[in-house]
């Protein structure tokens, strides 16, 4: 009991170039790995017996939406929405930041992993096996000039049934911090969003600091980075925002901050996600016009549901965040100018 076999440790390394990223750059690839079909059925079977052990013991933080049941963007944009517009209605200062952990699948540490998994009493098996599943893992690189390989001692398959799962475990330990009262930490897989609120520009600079201190000792901890480089920081309702700092680097305002396919602006009118919107259903219209509708252009109804099940899902897409805004005439009239 509690051994992984070795054979089943070997994964092949596939590289697919992320659209518009420079080519020459290593970081414009995201690597795949080929798995076993018995390891991932091993693997499923120990994920789902860590998630019972979870389940069972109401050890899942509730601010985590990314692969958890019955939660999703859409739930956490929802709850994003219920805190932002609240404190900005009771006239206080609100500052939204979005924070990226570099590399967070591929640099998420094992020790980190089976500490906490000692720390909520793991079934022994359970957590023997998870221990050699660790130990001992290669992977392969293949092309037709040569063969690689390496041994990897970080970070999980991005493809495997636990990888999702054991990085859900390492967020929860920074979700499960005591932060300051006047702030609200959020997750959705490896998206990080901290929103902070408070009467003038020092308290939030105060609270920020404070937050900001825990998030840098939870990345030390956990040998994580979290990228001043590709974090950012939104005013909602404050005409000085306080500059916050990560790693002594100042985090860069923005007019508009993106988060999980959202656009959220300083005002909460939403009108760039909406505009944003509109360009992409455009061009799927556009596409969807030059193949569908050669194919299916003498039935109809058949058309027309395929152009509404394509369209109206990009167009509702985050409507967790600004569905409240639907009732507006104006987005009423913007609904109306898209080509359906």
């Amino acid at each position: 009991m509690g051994h992984f076999p070795r054979p089943w440790k070997r994964s092949k390394l596939v590289l697919l170039n992320k659209p518009g990223k420079d080519t020459s750059d290593p970081r414009a690839y995201r690597p795949i790995c080929l798995l076993s079909t018995m390891r991932k059925v091993l693997d499923k079977l120990v994920s789902q017996l860590i998630l019972h052990h979870y389940h069972s013991n109401n050890l899942l933080n509730p601010f985590q939406h990314g692969f958890r049941a019955s939660k999703s963007r859409e739930t956490a944009g929802f709850e994003l929405r219920e805190v932002v517009p609240e404190k900005v209605g009771q006239n206080q200062g609100v500052c939204m930041v979005s924070l990226d952990v570099a590399g967070a699948f591929d640099n998420a540490c094992w020790e980190s992993i089976l500490y906490l998994l000692g720390e909520v009493a793991c079934p022994l098996n359970i957590f023997r096996l998870v221990r050699s599943y660790l130990r001992n893992r290669w992977v392969c690189y293949e092309t037709q000039a040569t063969r690689v390989e390496h041994e990897v001692k970080r970070g999980y398959p991005q493809g495997s049934c636990s990888g999702p799962l054991f990085w859900n475990i390492v967020a929860d330990s920074l979700l499960n911090q005591r932060f300051p009262e006047n702030t609200y930490v959020q997750a959705y897989a490896d998206d990080l969003v901290l929103v902070i609120w408070g009467h003038n520009e020092s308290q939030i600079g105060d609270q920020g600091r404070a937050a900001m201190s825990i998030i840098e000792e939870w990345g030390e901890l956990n040998k994580l980075r979290v990228s001043p480089q590709m974090s950012y920081r939104l005013r909602l309702s404050l005409a000085n925002l306080p500059v916050v700092y990560l790693y002594g680097q100042p985090i860069r305002a923005v007019g508009e901050l993106k988060y999980l396919g959202v656009i959220w602006d300083e005002g909460l009118t939403f009108h760039a996600h909406f505009k944003d919107r509109k360009v992409a259903i455009d061009s799927l219209s556009y596409r969807l016009a030059l193949t569908v509708c050669k194919w299916y252009s003498n039935q109809p109804c058949l058309l027309k549901k395929i152009h509404k099940g394509a369209l109206e899902t990009k167009a509702l897409y985050g409507h967790g965040a600004w569905g409240h805004r639907l009732n507006l005439k104006t987005f009423c009239e913007l609904f109306t100018t898209f080509d359906w």
